[in-house]
């Protein structure tokens, strides 16, 4: 049975660049308050999410985040097709571990199903065509003028991201933190557990 759930929302400022330009604000509030219905699973797993949190969040905090994050997803860093790609690779791991009952990550045969599910699929995709060397590459040494190369590059220079420990303690207001700093430490820690911090 769904039930009413009172969340505090900070509102955003609004307004036009030019002074005393759009809507003077009624009041100076931090937050403000509605009310929605919830499903019981839906409330459980919220608060499971927001206690779980490092530090652990309010329910209305979480809730807060993640309609952030809705709002904000078009606007994010990666492009669509590259999204996309990440949802594909997420529904192959998924089948690859449905069919054999182990984890891509801690078992060999199916990691290597994984391995071969990823080619066979990008193969899917090929533009076809020559792989000639972009222009933007074409003064890099000779190493990274290469699909190899550049490929070797970008993922041994991601996973040394993801093999560092991210920064402690909340930033500070009005400072603006590489989202990296935070979001790949996480996922290294996740893709890869049973890997020390000196590899």
């Amino acid at each position: 049975m769904a039930e009413i759930i009172m969340a505090e929302i900070k509102p955003e400022r609004r307004g036009g660049a030019r002074k005393n330009a759009g809507r003077k604000p009624l009041a100076v509030t931090k937050s403000a308050y509605f009310s929605t219905r919830l499903d019981e699973a839906t409330r459980d797993r919220l608060e499971r999410e927001a206690a779980s949190a490092d530090p652990p969040r309010s329910l209305s905090a979480e809730i807060q985040m993640r309609l952030k994050d809705s709002l904000n997803e078009k606007h994010d860093e990666f492009a669509p097709h590259v999204r996309a790609l990440g949802h594909l690779v997420m529904h192959l791991a998924t089948g690859i571990e449905l069919s054999t009952g182990r984890p891509w990550n801690e078992d060999q045969f199916a990691h290597q199903a994984l391995k071969r599910a990823l080619e066979v699929s990008l193969a899917w995709s090929n533009p076809g065509g020559d792989a000639a060397t972009p222009n933007r590459l074409q003064q890099m040494p000779a190493g990274m003028t290469t699909p190899e190369g550049i490929g070797d590059a970008v993922a041994f220079g991601l996973r040394q991201q993801m093999m560092m420990d991210a920064p402690t303690g909340k930033p500070a207001k009005n400072v603006h933190t590489a989202r990296g700093l935070h979001a790949l430490p996480a996922l290294g820690a996740k893709l890869f557990p049973k890997e020390g911090k000196q590899k």
